[in-house]
């Protein structure tokens, strides 16, 4: 299993140039070798992708985290 720890996340009324240069300035911070190195003590990995293909990535993850609780037979809480 995949844990996805930490995502830009955008207001949905933000604007695209403001989304577009968020997500410029992330992704210059992700692909530096101190942030790879930072991120592989902990067993992580650094992961660019564009603002679209990461909203739907984090929908896809919701869905399957609500398919793991199902397979576990955990009851939602709210």
């Amino acid at each position: 299993m995949r844990i996805h720890a930490y995502r830009p996340r955008y207001a949905a009324v933000c604007r695209k140039p403001i989304v577009e240069q968020i997500h410029k300035w992330f992704a210059q911070v992700v692909s530096t070798d101190d942030t790879k190195k930072f991120l592989a003590q902990f067993g992580g990995d650094a992961l660019v992708m564009t603002p679209d293909a990461g909203q739907a990535r984090m929908v896809k993850d919701v869905k399957d985290w609500g398919d793991n609780g199902k397979l576990a037979k955990i009851q939602p809480q709210g």
